[in-house]
């Protein structure tokens, strides 16, 4: 807690399965901490149709928490409702969601019910059927989102667990992922101008992992930014193997090229390390270095109030208000 308070940190979201209790963050609010510390919504398990029994499982463990059964699709829906009031209750404004890549495909209804069916009775999907129900899920969770006027971040690009015989002995999320070819656009095109189109596109944070998807990321985008919010669809940070001082300036030129720096939402930590927070220190520096190199050679306005205004707002005041976490 006092490194929190040391690097200035006035909210903190971690990430949470939609089983998840948020004990922790009642009893925080309990104890009079003054950082506001929030739940994310990050329902891997129920994308996760490559694992057809931990998928049963969780449904179960889903079941037991809510005391209801969930027998079909719609059940599902229901149950993940449920949990995302559960979480808006208690401060959520954000979910997250990492994937590989997004192939364009036809989704229905009768396909999910089927799909489902088979997952839930721990039944192996094809390729083809694990990106339909990736596909269709991340619709019905967007217009979950977009009611609640969450955001959604959406972690691209990554091929995990690829040291098969590490993975079986010391499990997920132990240094065995990497970063994946490039992601489909045509995906992300259909997975954002079908709920636009319903006029449920919530307000996004799209990440890559590999360098080569950057600009066409940040003219995705664009496509798809609408007011009110300003900037509603963010170009994510510079992310995992890119949070270093070369591609955090890369991202800094793309974003100001072809998007909108000034109203960049700034750095990301990791939430499942709390000792992580010095890299919004490191983002700060290299930015104002990156400013300042161009104001040196006359590319930036040689003018202090606004520069620093421009500063303050992508280190803080834009991520506050565009989350609006209500301080």
């Amino acid at each position: 807690r006092n490194i929190l308070k040391k690097m200035n940190v006035k909210v903190l979201c971690t990430t949470d399965d939609p089983c998840d209790s948020l004990e922790y963050h009642d009893k925080i609010i309990k104890d009079g901490f003054e950082i506001k510390v929030l739940p994310t919504f990050r329902p891997d398990r129920a994308l996760g149709a490559e694992n057809p029994i931990m998928f049963k499982e969780w449904i179960k463990k889903l079941e037991t928490l809510l005391n209801i059964s969930i027998r079909s699709f719609a059940d599902l829906l229901e149950a993940l409702k449920l949990r995302a009031d559960f979480f808006n209750s208690k401060g959520c404004r954000v979910a997250d969601h990492g994937f590989t890549n997004i192939l364009p495909c036809k989704i229905s209804l009768s396909t999910m019910r089927r799909l489902f069916n088979r997952l839930s009775r721990a039944m192996p999907l094809s390729l083809e059927e694990i990106n339909v129900w990736k596909f269709g899920l991340l619709l019905e969770l967007g217009r979950i989102y977009a009611e609640k006027d969450w955001a959604w971040m959406l972690h691209s690009g990554v091929l995990r667990n690829v040291n098969s015989r590490m993975f079986s002995s010391i499990g997920p999320d132990t240094g065995f992922d990497i970063m994946a070819n490039s992601v489909s656009i045509e995906g992300l095109v259909l997975l954002f101008d079908t709920l636009n189109k319903e006029q449920r596109l919530p307000k996004t944070i799209l990440f890559n992992l590999n360098p080569s998807d950057s600009e066409a990321f940040i003219t995705l985008l664009g496509a798809f930014q609408e007011g009110p919010l300003f900037n509603k669809m963010q170009y994510g940070p510079a992310w995992w193997f890119l949070d270093r001082k070369e591609k955090i300036e890369s991202h800094l030129e793309s974003l100001s090229g072809l998007g909108l720096l000034g109203g960049f939402v700034g750095m990301v930590t990791d939430s499942r390390s709390f000792l992580s927070f010095c890299r919004h220190e490191y983002f700060r520096r290299i930015l104002c270095n990156w400013l300042g190199f161009g104001i040196e050679k006359k590319i930036f306005p040689d003018d202090f109030e606004l520069m620093s205004t421009l500063v303050k707002n992508i280190s803080f005041t834009n991520a506050s208000t565009w989350f609006n976490f209500n301080f």
